[in-house]
């Protein structure tokens, strides 16, 4: 009885065959269509996601006290484009909203269904961001024209240029 040929692309057990594996190259390769051929991409509104943190007036008693099911049904009558809702660790609710004008509603909202009286406010931290833009080619231009440009930024601007020590 002779032996058969092996046929990796049939055999399971493959991977632990000591036998050298044939690779195709990326000149072997060829694209099958143009990237002409391919459509466009469609243009999408970009929504405004907001963090929002609801919590109880009673600090004696924070919201996981409640039922999760009354909770989340009385946020259902709020809005039903919520994200995502997340208990925090001090008992309050962290609310991912899918627009400003969601998150506009619930800062409204002073009693959470029949439940309890509530304070709703954005998250102080999770709404910004924060950061640090490197740009070299604006060495030469002076201060007052670069913050002038920048006008679309809404926090105050820190300018930390090259050779300048405070």
């Amino acid at each position: 009885m002779g032996r058969r040929p092996r046929i990796r692309e049939a055999n399971r057990f493959a991977i632990l065959d000591t036998g050298q594996i044939k690779r195709k190259k990326k000149s072997d390769l060829e694209i099958s269509a143009p990237l002409s051929a391919f459509p466009l991409l469609p243009e999408t509104k970009i929504v405004d996601p907001k963090f929002i943190i609801i919590s109880t007036t009673d600090p004696l008693k924070p919201l996981s006290s409640y039922s999760c099911f009354a909770i989340h049904r009385a946020i259902q009558q709020i809005s039903s484009q919520v994200h995502s809702i997340t208990f925090l660790r001090d008992g309050k609710l962290l609310l991912l909203v899918k627009s400003s004008e969601i998150a506009y509603k619930f800062l409204r909202v002073k009693t959470l269904g029949d439940i309890c009286d509530v304070s709703v406010t954005f998250h102080q931290s999770l709404n910004h961001v924060k950061g640090t833009a490197y740009a070299p080619f604006l060495i030469n231009d002076p201060e007052e024209e670069i913050i002038k440009e920048l006008v679309f930024i809404t926090y105050p601007v820190k300018l930390i240029l090259p050779g300048v020590q405070f």
